[in-house]
């Protein structure tokens, strides 16, 4: 455990299966907020707080 994780995955090779498994999770993270951004945006005008 000396090695420091953020510089193992800054390292990773982007033809490497895990670059896939990261791009899946960012690509999940986006989807979420844009969700989330929705009905806060939704709330938002139900509550008259736009």
């Amino acid at each position: 455990m000396v090695e420091d994780p953020g510089r193992r995955c800054a390292n990773a090779d982007a033809t490497s299966p895990a670059s896939g498994v990261v791009e899946w999770r960012l690509a999940a993270i986006d989807a979420e907020i844009g969700r989330l951004s929705r009905l806060r945006a939704r709330l938002a005008q139900r509550t008259g707080r736009v």
